[in-house]
């Protein structure tokens, strides 16, 4: 299924370098806005909001950007700031992108069901890649790849890239042979080291 259209209202920023910290102190976010064919600008968004929405959105979910006086924009997330301590988003920069022009984003793996081996102990879930490159219209990109880990009955059994449920409009950019997860023998626990012989 591919993403809801997330909305963010944006206002114009001319307050740039270090005095953006006034205005993070009021609870506004600085943004950066980039993308192919428009040159990059600077705004500011609710902080609270744009946390909201972006917990949504991840950097695979398009987000339509208000701004006044502007026409409206698609955008994805390209990149946040944190504060190291608090780890507080402190700047975050979004890809303005044409709807009716393919992207290529990296989606991630989510494992979905549960494995009766691996419940019993009786074998691991091995995940090997945990994103996958595509290619797909803003519009059709997936919020996440599921996999049914249920489905696997037998330790060695395998999901490689070409195995992955995606829509036909969604085009896959890696290896269809790479290795997403295998389910393997748990690893028998290691002997204690014997101390070698001292000389009396």
């Amino acid at each position: 299924m591919a993403n809801e259209t997330l909305r963010l209202e944006l206002q114009p920023r001319e307050i740039t370098g270090k005095k953006v910290q006034s205005l993070r102190d009021q609870g506004i976010l600085p943004i950066g806005i980039c993308g192919r064919g428009i040159e990059p600008y600077s705004a500011q968004v609710d902080e609270r909001e744009f946390n909201k929405v972006i917990n949504k959105a991840g950097y695979s979910g398009l987000i339509e950007l208000s701004i006044p006086g502007q026409k409206r924009q698609s955008a994805f997330l390209l990149e946040v700031q944190r504060n190291s301590v608090s780890n507080r988003i402190i700047h975050a920069d979004l890809r303005v992108v044409d709807v009716n022009q393919p992207v290529d984003l990296d989606i991630h793996v989510a494992l979905q069901g549960e494995n009766d081996l691996v419940s019993r102990g009786n074998a691991v879930l091995n995940l090997v890649q945990s994103v996958v490159r595509v290619r797909a219209l803003p519009g059709d990109v997936p919020h996440q790849i599921d996999i049914d880990v249920s489905s696997l009955t037998e330790v060695g059994q395998q999901i490689l890239v070409k195995d992955l449920n995606l829509p036909a409009n969604v085009e896959i950019l890696d290896d269809v042979e790479s290795l997403i997860l295998a389910l393997g023998y748990p690893q028998a626990e290691e002997a204690p080291a014997e101390e070698p012989a001292t000389e009396e």
